[in-house]
C-alpha cells in the first residue's frame, strides 16, 4: 500500500494543496521541503519548514532566526550585472562563506546602482574571505547592477533557528515537537500555540520574546517584535495559550 503523505494521516488537513512529505509532528535529518515552505491547516494555524541550528530545540519554546554575520553585510558586487540576470557575484570582505549556507535566504541590494532589490538566493558555491562568490537566484534582478552597488547576505529566517535570550532577535516560530539539532521540522507561525512565559500575563497582553530563551513576554515598550497575544491568563515560567502572529 503506497504511504499516506497528506496532512491528514498526522491528524491535520492542509488548505494550501501541498502534499506534505513529513509530519507536523516528525523531524528528519534531510530535507524533505524547501526551508520557508508554508503550510496552512483547516482551523488556521501556519506553519513554516525549518531548520534547527546547532543546539536542540523543545516542544513549545519560541525559536528565532540565525543570527546575521557582519562579514556578510555590504558585499561589494564584482561585477556587472544585467537586468534580468538572475546571478551576481559579491565579494564578501571579512568572513567566509560555505556552499548554500545562504540558499532560501536572500540577496538585498543597499545602496546605489540597482538598491532596494531583494531576491530569494537558489544555490552558491564555497568561498573565501575576501573571495568573489557567484550567487544564483530564483528570479532576475530587473534593474542592472555594477561595481558601486553594495549587497547584503540574508540568511533564511526559518534556517538554522535558535532558542536565545536575546529580545532583539527575529522570532522565527515554535515547535510542536523537540527537534535534534540540525534536524528539519515544522514551525508553527500563526494561530493557537503552547508557549513559555516568563511572567505572568494577562488574557489579551501582546506578547514579544522574553529575557528567558523560549518565553514570551508582555510587550512593555516598542522594542522588540511582536509574537502574538496571551488567550489566558498565564502563569511564570508554565506554558501559556498564545495566538501567535509571526506570519501565514
Amino acid at each position: 500500500m503506497a504511504q499516506d503523505t497528506t496532512g491528514s494521516k498526522y491528524g491535520f488537513e492542509t488548505t494550501t494543496g501541498l502534499t506534505i512529505q513529513q509530519g507536523f509532528f516528525e523531524e528528519s535529518e534531510e530535507p524533505k521541503h524547501n526551508i520557508g515552505t508554508c503550510v496552512a491547516i483547516a482551523d488556521g494555524r501556519c506553519f513554516h519548514y525549518s531548520k534547527a541550528g546547532a543546539v536542540a530545540l523543545s516542544a513549545g519554546l519560541l525559536n528565532v532566526s540565525a543570527l546575521a554575520i557582519a562579514g556578510h553585510e555590504d558585499c561589494d558586487v564584482a561585477a556587472v550585472v544585467a537586468a534580468f540576470n538572475k546571478q551576481v557575484t559579491l565579494t564578501p570582505a571579512t568572513a567566509a562563506v560555505t556552499v548554500d549556507q545562504y540558499a532560501e535566504g536572500y540577496v538585498q541590494t543597499r545602496s546605489l546602482t540597482g538598491a532596494g532589490q531583494m531576491r530569494k538566493i537558489r544555490s552558491h558555491p564555497a568561498a573565501g574571505i575576501a573571495a568573489n562568490v557567484v550567487v544564483t537566484c530564483y528570479d532576475p534582478f530587473t534593474i542592472a547592477l555594477d561595481a558601486t552597488t553594495q549587497a547584503n547576505l540574508i540568511k533564511s529566517p526559518y534556517d538554522e533557528v535558535i532558542e536565545s535570550a536575546v529580545e532583539e532577535n527575529i522570532p522565527s516560530g515554535v515547535p510542536l515537537i523537540d527537534v535534534q539539532a540540525g534536524y528539519y521540522f515544522w514551525n508553527q507561525t500563526f494561530g493557537p500555540a503552547a508557549v513559555l512565559s516568563n511572567g505572568a500575563i494577562a488574557a489579551g497582553s501582546v506578547v514579544v520574546a522574553g529575557a528567558v530563551a523560549g518565553s514570551v513576554a508582555v510587550q512593555s515598550a516598542f522594542l522588540f517584535p511582536i509574537v502574538g497575544t496571551m488567550m489566558l491568563l498565564s502563569v511564570d515560567t508554565e506554558s501559556a495559550a498564545v495566538f501567535l502572529r509571526l506570519g501565514v
